[in-house]
């Protein structure tokens, strides 16, 4: 169940007929690590770390769970990242969320060194698949996704630009 003062921030961000495409923490025990092909970087694992009290911790590694580590990802109550931290110490913050995973139309605001940009993105959905449009409204770049989902909002299949992630095995410790 979401804190009160979560769902009412979940309430004031959305428009009506929004809906989360988060990943059900709920469902997956610490531990769990998730493999995925990457036709950039090769085999990587996603190990979802636990949650600490505030976010959801999951760490990228390259190849296997003693690969190099490649970002540390943290997400809120409704399983929509929040924080990103990369193996150089670049930090991402989204607030309220990301919403590159909200199915329908949304902005946030992205936080690195450079400092904010707003950045708007439009969700649909196709059978399976979900497209969404990424704009960053200071100068109108544009990128798309496609991604499908599996079991407990997992990615199944990414595709980005020229770089494809598709989920090999899921294993529960």
């Amino acid at each position: 169940m979401l804190r009160p003062a979560i769902a009412a921030l979940f309430l004031i961000a959305t428009p009506a007929g929004a809906e989360p495409l988060g990943i059900d923490f709920g469902a997956l025990p610490a531990g769990t690590a998730l493999y995925y092909s990457n036709s950039f970087q090769g085999r990587m694992v996603d190990i979802y770390v636990g949650f600490d009290g505030q976010a959801h911790h999951v760490e990228r590694r390259a190849g296997s769970p003693y690969g190099e580590k490649l970002s540390d990802h943290f997400f809120n109550a409704l399983g929509l990242e929040v924080r990103r931290v990369d193996a150089d110490g670049a930090v991402s913050d989204f607030a309220p969320f990301n919403c590159e995973r909200f199915l329908g139309t949304c902005t946030h605001t992205l936080t690195t060194a450079r400092g904010p940009s707003e950045v708007a993105v439009e969700t649909t959905q196709s059978g399976g698949s979900y497209q969404s449009t990424i704009t960053f409204l200071a100068n109108g770049f544009e990128r798309r996704r496609r991604f499908e989902l599996v079991n407990h909002g997992l990615y199944a299949f990414v595709r980005e630009n020229d770089t494809q992630i598709a989920l090999d095995d899921i294993v529960r410790p």
